[in-house]
Protein backbone atom coordinates (compact mmCIF):
# COMPACT_ATOMS: atom_id res chain seq x y z
CA UNK A 1 0.00 0.00 0.00
CA UNK A 2 1.31 3.41 -0.79
CA UNK A 3 1.81 5.91 2.00
CA UNK A 4 -1.01 8.17 0.76
CA UNK A 5 -3.42 5.21 0.82
CA UNK A 6 -2.39 4.37 4.38
CA UNK A 7 -2.98 7.94 5.54
CA UNK A 8 -6.35 8.06 3.73
CA UNK A 9 -7.46 4.81 5.39
CA UNK A 10 -6.32 6.06 8.79
CA UNK A 11 -8.28 9.27 8.31
CA UNK A 12 -11.39 7.37 7.15
CA UNK A 13 -11.22 4.99 10.11
CA UNK A 14 -10.83 7.90 12.54
CA UNK A 15 -13.86 9.62 11.00
CA UNK A 16 -15.99 6.49 11.56
CA UNK A 17 -14.69 6.21 15.12
CA UNK A 18 -15.69 9.82 15.80
CA UNK A 19 -19.13 9.09 14.36
CA UNK A 20 -19.37 6.19 16.85
CA UNK A 21 -19.42 3.71 13.96
CA UNK A 22 -16.98 1.38 15.68
CA UNK A 23 -17.51 -1.68 13.49
CA UNK A 24 -16.81 0.35 10.35
CA UNK A 25 -13.75 1.93 12.01
CA UNK A 26 -12.41 -1.52 12.93
CA UNK A 27 -13.05 -2.73 9.39
CA UNK A 28 -10.98 0.12 7.94
CA UNK A 29 -8.21 -0.15 10.56
CA UNK A 30 -7.99 -3.84 9.61
CA UNK A 31 -7.70 -2.95 5.93
CA UNK A 32 -4.84 -0.61 6.79
CA UNK A 33 -2.98 -2.80 9.27
CA UNK A 34 -3.27 -6.07 7.39
CA UNK A 35 -3.15 -4.52 3.89
CA UNK A 36 -6.48 -6.01 2.92
CA UNK A 37 -7.67 -4.73 -0.46
CA UNK A 38 -11.34 -5.46 0.16
CA UNK A 39 -13.19 -6.11 3.39
CA UNK A 40 -13.37 -9.81 4.17
CA UNK A 41 -13.31 -10.80 7.86
CA UNK A 42 -11.63 -14.10 7.02
CA UNK A 43 -8.57 -12.14 5.87
CA UNK A 44 -7.96 -10.43 9.22
CA UNK A 45 -4.64 -11.55 10.59
CA UNK A 46 -3.70 -11.72 14.20
CA UNK A 47 -1.94 -8.83 15.86
CA UNK A 48 1.46 -10.44 15.26
CA UNK A 49 0.88 -10.39 11.51
CA UNK A 50 0.41 -6.66 11.02
CA UNK A 51 1.89 -5.71 7.68
CA UNK A 52 2.35 -1.95 8.12
CA UNK A 53 5.85 -0.91 9.13
CA UNK A 54 6.33 0.41 12.67
CA UNK A 55 5.77 4.13 12.95
CA UNK A 56 3.14 6.76 13.57
CA UNK A 57 0.64 5.47 10.99
CA UNK A 58 0.69 1.94 12.36
CA UNK A 59 0.69 3.08 15.97
CA UNK A 60 -2.20 5.47 15.36
CA UNK A 61 -4.22 2.69 13.71
CA UNK A 62 -3.46 0.30 16.59
CA UNK A 63 -4.52 3.00 19.06
CA UNK A 64 -7.74 3.50 17.11
CA UNK A 65 -8.41 -0.25 17.11
CA UNK A 66 -7.91 -0.43 20.87
CA UNK A 67 -10.35 2.41 21.49
CA UNK A 68 -12.88 1.05 19.00
CA UNK A 69 -12.88 -2.32 20.74
CA UNK A 70 -13.13 -0.61 24.12
CA UNK A 71 -16.18 1.36 22.98
CA UNK A 72 -17.78 -1.88 21.76
CA UNK A 73 -17.15 -3.45 25.19
CA UNK A 74 -14.61 -5.99 23.93
CA UNK A 75 -12.02 -5.27 26.63
CA UNK A 76 -9.97 -8.37 25.82
CA UNK A 77 -9.33 -7.17 22.25
CA UNK A 78 -8.79 -3.61 23.48
CA UNK A 79 -6.10 -4.85 25.89
CA UNK A 80 -4.47 -6.86 23.08
CA UNK A 81 -4.11 -3.80 20.85
CA UNK A 82 -3.28 -1.37 23.66
CA UNK A 83 -0.49 -3.69 24.84
CA UNK A 84 1.09 -3.41 21.42
CA UNK A 85 1.49 0.36 21.91
CA UNK A 86 3.53 -0.13 25.06
CA UNK A 87 6.48 -0.99 22.80
CA UNK A 88 6.03 1.97 20.45
CA UNK A 89 9.10 3.98 19.53
CA UNK A 90 7.03 7.13 20.08
CA UNK A 91 7.39 7.79 23.82
CA UNK A 92 4.17 9.83 23.94
CA UNK A 93 2.18 6.95 22.42
CA UNK A 94 3.96 4.49 24.70
CA UNK A 95 2.98 6.51 27.76
CA UNK A 96 -0.60 6.92 26.54
CA UNK A 97 -0.71 3.20 25.77
CA UNK A 98 0.40 2.27 29.28
CA UNK A 99 -2.05 4.69 30.91
CA UNK A 100 -4.90 3.42 28.76
CA UNK A 101 -3.90 -0.17 29.46
CA UNK A 102 -4.12 0.54 33.18
CA UNK A 103 -7.64 1.91 32.70
CA UNK A 104 -8.63 -1.16 30.68
CA UNK A 105 -7.38 -3.43 33.45
CA UNK A 106 -9.44 -1.39 35.91
CA UNK A 107 -12.54 -1.79 33.74
CA UNK A 108 -11.80 -5.53 33.56
CA UNK A 109 -11.64 -5.64 37.37
CA UNK A 110 -7.99 -6.75 37.30
CA UNK A 111 -6.74 -4.56 40.13
CA UNK A 112 -3.29 -6.18 40.30
CA UNK A 113 -2.52 -5.61 36.61
CA UNK A 114 -3.93 -2.08 36.78
CA UNK A 115 -1.66 -1.22 39.72
CA UNK A 116 1.34 -2.83 38.04
CA UNK A 117 0.70 -0.90 34.82
CA UNK A 118 0.21 2.43 36.58
CA UNK A 119 3.44 1.86 38.55
CA UNK A 120 5.23 1.26 35.22
CA UNK A 121 3.96 4.63 33.95
CA UNK A 122 5.46 6.29 37.04
CA UNK A 123 8.79 4.49 36.75
CA UNK A 124 9.16 4.82 32.97
CA UNK A 125 7.84 8.38 32.67
CA UNK A 126 8.79 10.25 35.86
CA UNK A 127 8.44 13.62 34.10
CA UNK A 128 4.94 12.90 32.78
CA UNK A 129 2.33 15.61 33.05
CA UNK A 130 -0.15 12.83 33.91
CA UNK A 131 1.75 11.71 37.02
CA UNK A 132 -0.59 13.22 39.60
CA UNK A 133 -3.62 11.59 37.96
CA UNK A 134 -1.86 8.23 37.79
CA UNK A 135 -0.87 8.48 41.46
CA UNK A 136 -4.50 9.28 42.38
CA UNK A 137 -5.65 6.17 40.50
CA UNK A 138 -3.10 4.06 42.40
CA UNK A 139 -4.25 5.45 45.75
CA UNK A 140 -7.90 4.91 44.84
CA UNK A 141 -7.22 1.29 43.84
CA UNK A 142 -5.22 0.62 46.99
CA UNK A 143 -7.97 2.14 49.13
CA UNK A 144 -10.46 -0.32 47.66
CA UNK A 145 -8.46 -3.05 49.34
Amino acid sequence: MQRATEVALLYAANVHYNLKEYDKAIEIYNRLLFKIEREDPSLHGNINEIKVAPGITRDSAVYGMAYSYEQKGDLKKAVEFQTMLTSSKDTHLMEMGLSSLGMLYEKSNDKAKALETYQKVISDFPESSNLSGIKEKIERLKAKG
